[in-house]
């Protein structure tokens, strides 16, 4: 009788126990937000639910980022050139594709974790209109946070430029860096070492405060929905209310609004208390997460600009960049075209020309990149050119100047012969 008496105790326990089991995964959301009703969480930082879809996006979404930023590239190409068969391809390829992957893959995690008991079968392989969502979103929130990524770290790679090298090879240089940034970024990523490198911290609160924006949207639609919901039916339900207090006795009616006042003076006291808790428990938790982020990134800062130099010097990113060999040829020619015409007799509106065509041989000399073999006679030639055109100018005016050997010359009929 004792053994038979202990089994079935054991077997109640099991049930009980699998019966809070139950009840605890049921209604651990309803749970959750009871909890946190009370707690005010700032707007302009990330839910924990943001930080959460976060980091599920590593081992999920990011490897397929190639893809994505491809599929962009693409789409940008297409319109510029007009490409309407590589603006199908990457529509498909960058946007259609990920969005389908990622609403399956939302879709079938949401049944896992709800354990839906459906009679449709199509409900359960076809994905829901959230679902959908959901993967267009992710989708967006992946392209841009790496846009702003590569846009950010292409001007931060400038400061390992001079300020004279970037103004003479500005879209060289810009067209170089950002090659070079996004072709680092992607290697992190085949190579599974973007933990310690320093824009996957940026890419994290990017992609949080993009999750943050779509809770903020939904919450304050959800909110103006209501209120015309309430005000649609306002009148009514206080019709209703009108009638149900018109039927009480009238002491009755004094013992209902006296217990109703007590009632909401208890319920604002309990709130005032909470809400006092609450404001030190949220300033305590704002300055600790605060200090830990500053703390944090400026322990990171010397790595962030020690790492500068990998985007520009890392010999194993991409092959050696390209230069254009015809920008130098093209500076010498102009500046041989420009010596010709000031040997000429020209009248003297026709200087200004000249002083135009040096001052364009010149800039088109500054074009010559600082890698380039001809650079250091690039610079000299610059400064050639520039005294040049300074004799130039004072010849217009009809002044006297010194030739290379000391002899003074006179601009005679407005004719000058520079040497090269």
């Amino acid at each position: 009788m004792a053994y038979k008496e202990g089994i079935i105790k054991t077997k109640n326990y099991l049930l009980q126990f699998e019966h809070l089991l139950i009840m605890t995964k049921q209604n651990f959301l309803e749970l959750a937000k009871q909890n946190l009703q009370g707690f005010y969480w700032p707007a302009w930082f990330p839910y924990p639910s943001s930080w959460f879809r976060a980091l599920i996006l590593v081992p999920i979404a990011l490897p397929g980022t190639h893809l994505i930023v491809w599929g962009l590239t693409g789409i940008i190409i297409s319109f510029v050139e007009n490409r309407p068969l590589l603006l199908s391809f990457s529509l498909w390829f960058g946007i259609f594709l990920p969005t389908v992957f990622l609403a399956f893959l939302y879709h079938f995690i949401w049944y896992i974790w709800q354990r839906r008991n459906s009679k449709n079968t199509l409900s359960k392989l076809i994905p829901s209109c959230s679902s959908i969502w959901q993967g267009f979103y992710t989708t967006f929130v992946l392209a841009l946070s790496f846009i702003i990524i590569v846009a950010l770290f292409t001007e931060l790679t400038f400061l390992e430029c001079k300020y004279s090298q970037i103004a003479k090879s500005l879209n060289i240089c810009n067209k170089y860096l950002t090659e070079r940034t996004i072709k680092s970024i992607f290697s992190s990523i085949e190579n599974k070492k973007f933990f310690v490198q320093p824009w996957f911290i940026i890419w994290i609160f990017n992609v949080s405060y993009l999750f943050q924006l779509e809770l903020l949207f939904k919450k304050i639609l959800n909110n103006q929905l209501k209120l015309i919901w309430k005000n649609k039916y306002k009148f009514n339900k206080n019709d209703a209310v009108r009638l149900e207090n018109t039927d009480l006795p009238n002491d009755k009616q004094d013992n209902k609004n006296k217990k109703h006042q007590r009632q909401i003076l208890e319920a604002s006291q309990k709130y005032y208390n909470k809400s006092k808790n609450n404001k030190l428990v949220k300033l305590i938790f704002n300055l600790l997460a605060i200090g830990g982020t500053g703390l944090f990134l400026f322990t990171k800062v010397p790595l962030i600009k020690n790492n500068l130099s990998l985007y520009i010097s890392s010999p194993n990113i991409s092959s050696k960049i390209t230069f254009n060999p015809d920008v130098f040829q093209q500076a010498g020619n102009k500046a041989i075209s420009t010596a010709n015409l000031a040997q000429s007799t020209i009248p003297e509106k026709e200087w200004k020309k000249v002083i135009i065509q040096w001052q364009a041989a010149t800039s088109l000399m500054k074009t010559v990149p600082p890698a380039n073999p001809n650079d250091a006679t690039g610079q000299q030639r610059i400064t050639k050119y520039k005294k040049k055109l300074r004799s130039t100018k004072r010849c217009s005016e009809g002044s006297v100047i010194k030739g290379s050997d000391g002899v003074q010359v006179q601009c005679v009929r407005n004719k000058w012969v520079p040497k090269l």
